[in-house]
């Protein structure tokens, strides 16, 4: 239907006609479209809706953790629905929260500390606050500092994380 792949996102594709836009985003079963043109929008959900089954759920709410709000004058993107999800996922409900992402002084090493004996969920919860940074840019350091001991975790490395 004449899209082209963003070079910098293998699940983006956008078709441009004149002044109009279209943008699609694939993330296997679930899709997200917007563009300038309403007509060109509806006219892309009409062809779509006649190859395969799906079902148009009208403007996003909330999409691949991402929650969105839209109003006259900005589109705000947060992730709080996530981060509660995770918080009760790595029991984590209850903890207090800390003004900075990483204590400073804050001395992890590789070889500090009793290997995890599970590394797996340190694992699972650094890859989902690596998602989180999407939207907390502020952790990002203290996330990607975590990260480097993705390949043997010990204790301090989740306790830190924590």
């Amino acid at each position: 239907m004449g899209f082209t792949r963003c070079p910098y996102d293998q699940s983006l594709f956008y078709r441009q006609q004149g002044s109009d836009v279209l943008l699609l985003l694939i993330y296997v079963d679930d899709i997200l479209l917007t563009g300038s043109s309403p007509s060109q929008i509806s006219a892309f959900i009409t062809h779509l809706s006649s190859v395969f089954r799906m079902k148009d759920l009208g403007d996003v709410h909330y999409f691949l953790g991402l929650q969105i709000t839209r109003t006259d004058t900005a589109l705000t993107i947060t992730q709080t629905r996530y981060l509660l999800s995770l918080l009760h996922k790595f029991g984590l409900a209850s903890a207090k929260p800390v003004a900075t992402p990483i204590a400073s002084g804050t001395n992890l090493s590789a070889t500090n500390g009793t290997l995890l004996s599970d590394p797996m969920p340190f694992r699972q919860l650094v890859g989902s606050l690596q998602y989180l940074t999407l939207t907390r840019p502020d952790i990002s350091y203290a996330v990607h500092h975590a990260c480097q001991y993705m390949h043997a975790p010990r204790e301090p490395h989740l306790i830190a994380v924590k």
